[in-house]
C-alpha cells in the first residue's frame, strides 16, 4: 500500500505490492507500479507510466507519453499527441486519445481505441491463449470510428462490450 511521487525533470516513482502508486509529473519522469490494482501516472513530455499487476492502471498524459499495462484486465491509457498505450494482458484495454498516437492490446480479449487519425493495434487469441491472428488499422471515422473500444473477432475489427 506504498506510494511513490517524483516531480520535476527527469525524476522517478516506483511503488511495489498491493494497491501500490507511482506519480511521476515533470519532463521524461517515469512512473512504475508494480503490485495488484497499483497505479501508475507520468504527465510529462516523453513520461512513461508502467503498471504491472492485476487490474493495475497506467496513465501518460503528456506528448509522446509511453503508458503500458501488463497484468490482467490492466488499462493503458495516453492521452497526449505521438503517445502509445499498450496493454498486454488477459481483458487489458488499450487508450490513446492524442493525435497520431498508437493503442496496442495483445492479450486475450483485449480491447483498444483511439482518436481520429490514431491507430489501434490488436491481437485475437483463443481460449489457450494461442495467437489466432493480429490486426492494424487507423481511425478513419467511417469504419472505425473515434473513441470506441474495439476488439478482433474472426479476424474483424468488432466494437468490444462494455
Amino acid at each position: 500500500q506504498g506510494a511513490a511521487s517524483a516531480t520535476g525533470i527527469q525524476g522517478a516513482a516506483s511503488a511495489t505490492g498491493i494497491r501500490g502508486a507511482a506519480s511521476a509529473t515533470g519532463i521524461r519522469g517515469a512512473a512504475s507500479a508494480t503490485g495488484m490494482q497499483g497505479a501508475a501516472s507520468a504527465t510529462g513530455i516523453r513520461g512513461a507510466a508502467s503498471a504491472t499487476g492485476i487490474r493495475g492502471a497506467a496513465s501518460a498524459t503528456g506528448m509522446q507519453g509511453a503508458a503500458s499495462a501488463t497484468g490482467i484486465r490492466g488499462a493503458a491509457s495516453a492521452t497526449g499527441d505521438q503517445g502509445a498505450a499498450s496493454a498486454t494482458g488477459d481483458q487489458g484495454a488499450a487508450s490513446a486519445t492524442g493525435d497520431e498516437s498508437v493503442a496496442l492490446s495483445t492479450g486475450y480479449m483485449g480491447r483498444a481505441k483511439a482518436a481520429s487519425g490514431s491507430w489501434i493495434v490488436l491481437a485475437e487469441r483463443d481460449d489457450n491463449g494461442h495467437i489466432l491472428g493480429m490486426r492494424c488499422a487507423k481511425i478513419d471515422g467511417e469504419v472505425l470510428k473515434p473513441n470506441i473500444f474495439y476488439t478482433l473477432l474472426d479476424g474483424e475489427f468488432v466494437k468490444a462490450k462494455d
